[in-house]
């Protein structure tokens, strides 16, 4: 069956997932741009740009999609104690975290074969869909305007790509076969 024009079609949609959910987590680059400080000697895309190349360096220990969920943590440590989070506690809780992630690796060892299907049913609509069609129910252009039609196309295309993304993971889990082997790599 390789060659098949199917066959070729689920593997461009594969890659598709795969840089879909690649670049997923890219948004907080602004996010984090916004938290450093800035002043007039040293701007801070100077000092976001150290910072992007050194958490991909180190992307293996502390990863950079969980920095909402450190943030939040931080956030809700600050504000019960109303008192800035000690770094021990941040260290702790990166440490705790990346422990965590380390476990679920070993535990689940399968869990690659399924993120495409994951990443399709959760990241893709979030990512791709749900902001184009929450700017057209915030914003209320007009019906049928430009920017209605242009937000409600894009929104229906990140959908249709979430749908085909789901077709084509569930085909390649059903020829390759789930292994879902537990603690055993």
């Amino acid at each position: 069956m390789h060659g098949s024009n199917v066959a070729e079609a689920n593997d461009v949609m594969n890659s598709i997932g795969i840089i879909l959910l690649a670049f997923r987590g890219h948004n907080l680059i602004l996010e984090i741009q916004g938290t450093l400080p800035s002043d007039l000697k040293e701007k801070s895309n100077v000092k976001m740009r150290r910072g992007v190349i050194i958490s991909y360096a180190i992307i293996a220990i502390y990863q950079v999609y969980a920095m909402p969920f450190f943030d939040n943590i931080e956030f809700k440590i600050t504000a019960r104690k109303k008192n800035k989070c000690p770094r021990w506690v941040r260290t702790c809780i990166r440490l705790f975290f990346g422990g965590l992630t380390f476990f679920v690796a070993v535990a689940f060892p399968f869990l690659p074969s399924l993120s495409l299907l994951l990443g399709g049913i959760a990241f893709v609509p979030v990512s791709y869909a749900y902001p184009c069609f929450m700017w057209v129910a915030i914003k209320k252009p007009r019906t049928r305007s430009f920017a209605w039609c242009f937000n409600v196309v894009l929104g229906c295309l990140g959908m249709l790509i979430a749908a085909l993304l789901i077709a084509s993971a569930l085909k390649t889990l059903i020829d390759k076969r789930l292994n879902a082997n537990f603690f055993k790599p």
